[in-house]
């Protein structure tokens, strides 16, 4: 039995987001079958990646992809429930009116449900059609999908700088030479921060006589699942000097080719899990005995203690098989690099102090593309763009939300963002892997995005017994922030106090006390900080809460935003509901920040712990009935319209 093509459940929820856009918008034109578009993917694995609007597209796309996805064939959109035999009709359509075969492939999706139904044409041609079993990936995030696959990303960054534009070129040629093996100047890459340093055919030089097989493979360097585990403390052990050969001087390259803290080791991200970064090297010392004379250190002009007037970095990404030898994985670093080169070359004729690439999640699509960015002088000028597209053209090629915040250098940068994460001192979505509700045949309707778990005594604060609501606005700001609505990366219980104060909503004497905050005094601080609107709920008791799950469930429809929830002296965040619309049936999945516990996901999620008069688990679902009989209420965050 052929084995299954996977496809990630992020990229059949997008298209019920794109879905729910149109039928708000009443766009007749949306909602009508859209024409076949690209498929994207990965050979090996053969998996289902992305989705691209069009054929025409693909050619001026193609660069802001990583190495390693391609065109695997089609896909086609529509707006009626389609079965198996239903579906094959529409896919022989498809496959008869598109000008490009690629591998043959074809992906009905019904837009509404998302339901999906994989067929496989002939390459040579014809109406013959064969069905393909599709699996889609439970997953939450494009890391589980890489897991899922057994795939990894990979990133690398050089530096070229230069005081004019004819040294520039000159310097991009030489490390076109040095990336093609036609220099003498040989490269060298380590992997994730690792002791063993590989040529750019895969043998560890660094190995015992400094020989070695080019074929290890790629997971033998990496963590299991490609992801690297949290830093914990360890008792610290001696380890063995290194071989001398491991000794030798090493010229990492990227001469500002990318943020000092992620040259080595591993790039930390949330949706894409930590990604490996591979070191290139040059050698600054004979690694074999046959040096007859003190080895005499010339400095390249690329050196940062030099003036230049003129910089490119670049900084791309592969996506590979762990399965994959080391060799192989090389080489799809080097050919990026130099495709990257050439672009960041071209795009630095439009004038200005330099280019840079950068890396960006996209919603929906398991893997993230690079987008290229000119640093002062004249360069925005169209003619010089090329070949990045324009963003609103990206965005719709890959069907992209059109107003959320995702190309913003400053603020949605993979890289940029991964030293704050790396010094974080909350968890992240910890709702992710709790136990399920119990409500038989429900459907959940759930946060979207990223936040960060604030509870009592984080960050040196005693706020136990008064600042559960603090910690709950706190939560809220951290998605607007992770999910790069605004640049306000952290509130503080003394700003928030100081910014009621300022509209006028408390006197004085508020700032520096211990007093309480309700719904609507979080809902003044998101308008008045982050420009946020916000609804309001209400109830008349907790178990009444029920009677609000039709508007709770489409508030995470089509917000996707954390809700904070106040009554009997207490506050929550509500994170989803877990929803029966024939019986009524809910529960509700709660974010405690009552906590007073260690940053330990597993007692969060699983351990019956006391907090503020009662017992429950931190982070888990609660029915209605669990709540006190008194008066609720609700503010409910608009997501931001915002481009």
């Amino acid at each position: 039995m052929a084995t299954a093509v996977k496809v990630p459940a992020t990229l059949l929820r997008a298209v019920r987001r794109l879905h729910a856009d149109a039928h708000d918008d009443d766009d007749e034109e949306e909602k009508a079958a859209v024409a076949p578009g690209v498929l994207l993917g990965t050979r090996a694995p053969l998996a289902l990646w992305g989705l691209l609007r069009t054929e025409q597209e693909l050619d001026a796309l193609a660069p802001l992809l990583p190495r390693g996805v391609t065109a695997l064939g089609h896909f086609v959109l529509t707006p009626h429930t389609a079965d198996a035999t239903a579906a094959e009709a529409i896919a022989r359509d498809a496959a008869q009116r598109c000008t490009r075969v690629f591998e043959g492939f074809v992906l009905v999706i019904e837009r509404e449900t998302a339901a999906a139904h994989l067929f496989r044409a002939a390459k040579e041609g014809g109406a013959a059609l064969s069905a393909v079993a599709l699996e889609v990936a439970p997953t939450a995030h494009a890391r589980g999908f890489l897991r899922a696959t057994g795939c990894a990303l990979l990133r690398a960054a050089v530096g070229v700088a230069a005081p004019s534009r004819a040294a520039l070129g000159e310097k991009v040629q030489r490390w076109r030479a040095r990336l093609r093996g036609d220099s003498l100047d040989e490269l060298f890459f380590r992997v994730a921060g690792g002791r063993a340093v590989f040529s750019s055919d895969g043998i560890d030089v660094t190995s015992s006589g400094g020989g070695g097989s080019a074929s290890k493979a790629l997971s033998a360097l990496l963590p299991s699942g490609g992801e690297a585990k949290p830093s914990a403390k360890k008792k610290t052990k001696k380890t063995k000097q290194p071989s001398s050969a491991a000794l030798d001087a090493w010229s990492a390259d990227s001469d500002g080719g990318g943020e000092d803290s992620s040259r080595v080791g591993y790039v930390r991200t949330l949706e894409y899990g930590d990604i490996a970064t591979v070191e290139v090297l040059r050698s600054l010392a004979p690694l074999g005995g046959e040096a007859n004379a003190a080895p005499t250190l010339t400095l390249d002009s690329d050196a940062s203690g030099v003036d230049s007037a003129l910089e490119l970095r670049a900084d791309v990404l592969v996506l590979v098989s762990t399965d994959a030898t080391v060799a192989e994985a090389l080489a799809l670093v080097r050919d990026q690099l130099l495709t990257q080169l050439d672009s960041l070359q071209q795009r630095a004729l439009g004038g200005g102090r330099g280019v840079d690439a950068h890396h960006f999640a996209l919603v929906g699509a398991a893997f993230p593309i690079t987008l290229l960015s000119s640093r002062g002088g004249d360069s925005d000028d169209a003619q010089h763009q090329q070949p990045q597209p324009h963003l609103a053209a990206v965005r719709a090629a890959l069907l992209q939300p059109p107003h959320q915040p995702l190309f913003d250098a400053e603020r949605c940068s993979l890289v940029a963002n991964a030293a704050a994460l790396r010094s974080a001192d909350v968890l992240f979505n910890v709702h992710e892997g709790v136990p399920g509700s119990g409500v038989a045949n429900g459907e959940q309707f759930l946060v979207d995005g990223f936040y960060g778990y604030y509870h009592y005594l984080q960050q040196g604060v005693n706020d136990k017994g008064w600042g559960c609501a603090y910690r709950s606005l706190q939560t809220l700001a951290s998605w607007l922030a992770l999910n790069h609505y605004t640049r306000h990366a952290s509130l503080t219980h003394d700003e928030i106090q100081r910014t009621l104060v300022r509209i006028g909503d408390k006197p004085p004497s508020f700032v520096g006390s211990r007093e309480w905050i309700g719904s609507v005094e979080v809902g003044y601080v998101l308008d008045e900080l982050f420009g946020v609107a916000f609804r309001s709920l209400s109830v008349p008791s907790g178990p009444q809460l029920v009677e609000k799950a039709q508007e709770l469930k489409h508030h995470f429809e089509t917000q996707g935003t954390p809700v904070m929830m106040g009554g009997g002296s207490l506050a929550f965040t509500l994170l989803g509901i877990d929803y029966n619309t024939l019986t009524g049936e809910c529960a509700f999945l709660i974010l405690d920040p009552h906590y007073t516990g260690g940053e330990d996901l597993d007692v969060i999620q699983t351990k019956t712990m006391a907090l503020e008069g009662y017992k429950a688990v931190a982070c888990g679902w609660r029915r209605a009935s669990t709540f006190a009989k008194s008066f609720y209420n609700l503010c409910l965050p608009q997501r931001p319209q915002g481009p």
